[in-house]
């Protein structure tokens, strides 16, 4: 007897979406839901995982787990499939990309002047000794309570 099995799709091939829709209907776009049996369910989730090209895919169907279903996926996905003690737990993944990264300034390099002889943290070294420090035009006592 065949069991219920949910196909959603995200960017695939036309010839995926063809291949699915002889073995399901499609009540939304890209969402595929279908009866079939495990043989079946097998061989039309390959060919759909081989098939994905740049798209991505993910198959629910019904097991004997904790859980009561299996979810799969092919493609790349922000959606992460791990196994913690034998549940299927969905994990989210920062998407990071080159331009992104592009605007990050660059770390500035440490100061070397100003440093004594020596290793900085070794008994021999001595303080570093700045001309100027971002807190020089701050007031040195506190807030000013009639300001709050």
């Amino acid at each position: 007897m065949g069991s219920m099995v949910v196909i959603a799709t995200t960017a695939v091939p036309d010839r995926v979406r063809g291949a699915l829709s002889r073995w399901m209907t499609e009540p939304d776009a890209g969402l595929y839901v279908g009866t079939m049996n495990a043989r079946v369910r097998r061989e039309l989730w390959s060919a759909v995982s081989d098939s994905v090209g740049e798209g991505a895919a993910v198959c629910l169907h019904p097991a004997d787990n904790e859980q009561g279903y299996v979810v799969l996926t092919a493609g790349e996905r922000r959606r992460r499939v791990l196994d913690f003690d034998g549940l299927q737990l969905i994990q989210m993944m920062a998407p990071v990309e080159k331009k992104d990264a592009e605007w990050l300034p660059e770390a500035p390099e440490p100061p070397v002047e100003g440093w004594g002889e020596g290793d900085p943290g070794s008994e021999s070294g001595s303080a570093p000794v700045l001309e100027e420090t971002p807190f020089d035009d701050l007031p040195l006592e506190g807030p000013d309570p009639d300001r709050w």
